[in-house]
């Protein structure tokens, strides 16, 4: 990964961060993925828990996996959490570099 940072971006001191993120990044979206293209099974009243059947069968993985309210909101503060990341990153490196997505003038423009 960080071979295809450099080809992209350059040599940058935030290419470790960025192969970390991405690594991170994979357990929530992978989960995101089962969630959202997989059969809803069944729906557990006692426990408020969503059975999804996964529509891929892979050697040595369990098809079916529970998700409860708690667990899908987990993956979405994951998912905050690396939007935040990466943010930083990018604003590190864009700061940097001088390419803003915004006219700095502007902040001191009289209106």
């Amino acid at each position: 990964m960080t071979e295809l940072i450099e080809q992209k971006l350059g040599q940058i001191p935030e290419t470790e961060a960025i192969a970390k993120l991405l690594d991170d990044a994979i357990a929530p979206t992978d989960a995101r993925n089962h969630l959202a293209h997989s059969t809803w099974w069944s729906v557990s009243s006692p426990t408020a828990a969503i059975e999804v059947k996964s529509s891929i069968q892979r050697k040595g993985e369990n098809q079916f996996a529970d998700y409860t309210e708690e667990r899908m909101r987990a993956i979405a503060n994951e998912f905050e959490t690396l939007a935040a990341e990466l943010y930083k990153l990018r604003s590190d490196i864009e700061h940097r570099r001088g390419d803003h997505d915004f006219d700095e003038t502007m902040l001191t423009k009289k209106v």
